[in-house]
C-alpha cells in the first residue's frame, strides 16, 4: 500500500490478512471494531464475512461525523468514544486496528487478553517486533491461544489474533 491511501480496503497484505483471521469459525457473526475513515467500504467488507451485529467506534470527533455522514449500510451502531473503555463486551469478535504501537493500550492488554475471539493490529514504527511480541506475550499462560502476522502498510505492521479450535495460521 502506498503512503497516504486511506482507503485501507483495498490494501492486497491487509485483505489476505483479514481473509484468513475473519473466515476462521466463529462461535458468533457479531463484531465490535475501529472502522476508520471508509467506514462504508469496511462495513461491506464485514459483511461479505459474515458479521451481521457491527459496532463501530471512532475517537476522533471529526472522523466520526465523516462516518455518519457517509454510512449508507443498516444495522451498524456508530459510537463516539475510546474503544479501550469497551473491552467487556461478550458474544463479539473484537478487531481492533490501532493506528498506533502496542504501547498505546499496553495497560490494556489484560483485559484485551480476555476477549474470547479478536484480532488486533499495530504499528511497527517506534516499538520493534521482538519488543510487541514480547509486550503482547507477557502474563499469558496459554500462548498457544494466540498467532501472529507481520505486513507492509504505509509502515510495518503486525497483528495478533486468536486461534480456534479449526484454526488457520497465515
Amino acid at each position: 500500500m502506498r503512503a497516504n491511501n486511506k482507503n485501507y480496503v483495498i490494501a492486497k497484505e491487509k485483505k489476505i490478512r483479514q481473509y484468513v483471521i475473519f473466515k476462521q469459525k466463529r462461535k458468533n457473526n457479531n463484531i465490535i471494531c475501529l472502522g476508520g475513515p471508509n467506514i462504508e467500504n469496511y462495513v461491506k467488507e464485514l459483511r461479505s464475512f459474515g458479521f451481521n451485529q457491527i459496532i463501530s467506534y471512532e475517537r476522533d470527533v471529526k472522523v466520526f461525523v465523516k462516518q455518519i455522514s457517509e454510512l449508507k449500510s443498516k444495522n451498524v451502531c456508530l459510537k463516539q468514544g475510546d474503544i479501550r473503555s469497551n473491552l467487556t463486551i461478550s458474544n463479539y469478535f473484537y478487531d481492533l486496528d490501532f493506528c498506533s504501537t502496542i504501547l498505546c493500550v499496553k495497560e490494556f492488554l489484560p483485559q484485551i487478553h480476555k476477549i474470547e475471539e479478536f484480532s488486533i493490529t499495530f504499528s511497527l514504527r517506534r516499538c520493534s517486533l521482538k519488543d510487541t511480541i514480547k509486550i503482547f506475550f507477557k502474563g499469558i499462560t496459554d500462548p498457544t491461544r494466540y498467532s501472529y502476522t507481520t505486513y507492509k502498510d504505509t509502515a510495518a505492521m503486525v497483528t495478533f489474533y486468536t486461534l480456534n479450535q479449526k484454526n488457520y495460521e497465515i
